[in-house]
């Protein structure tokens, strides 16, 4: 979803549907358009996405991956850290308290494809971006939003 132009009506919150926008990104992105008051490009905090079974998981190599990635993950290039239990993943540490905090649901896996598991991570930026693990002997590697990285056993 993204929302080009929408006329302030409180710089305190504005919440449109399932998303909420951020009062200091207003206030950073606020012009006077034409005589009305009104605010550009804003980051968007979207709900997170509903972490129901895909394809592929119920096939003996998801399951087989899905029993690999339970537990706790840490990343240390990002440090953050979850628990990850059956297809959902919640936070344990937290590196962008603004979006999220320990206990938050941060992760979930929906599917399973060519050998990778495919689901949506939230990011520091408060958005949720679709993301490919590699399920390794000892790691993982995410992929996602153009980003990389490994996350290890504690």
């Amino acid at each position: 979803m993204s929302l080009k132009r929408i006329t302030a009506v409180s710089l305190q919150a504005c919440v449109i549907g399932a998303f909420a926008f951020q009062p200091h990104a207003m206030a950073r992105n606020f012009k006077t358009v034409g005589g009305n008051q009104t605010f550009g490009p804003v980051v968007l905090i979207g709900t997170a996405p509903q972490c129901k079974p895909g394809s592929g998981l119920e096939t003996r190599k998801g399951k087989d991956l899905l029993k690999a990635i339970q537990g706790e993950w840490y990343s240390p290039q990002y440090v953050y850290s979850m628990n990850v239990q059956f297809q959902k993943g919640t936070a344990t540490l937290t590196n962008a308290p603004k979006f999220y905090n320990v206990g938050d649901y941060i992760f979930c896996i929906n599917a399973v494809k060519d050998g990778y598991l495919h689901g949506q991570q939230i990011f520091t930026d408060g958005n949720w971006y679709d993301i490919v693990v590699e399920v390794g002997d000892k790691d993982l590697i995410i992929e996602g939003a153009d980003l990389t990285w490994q996350m290890v056993r504690p």
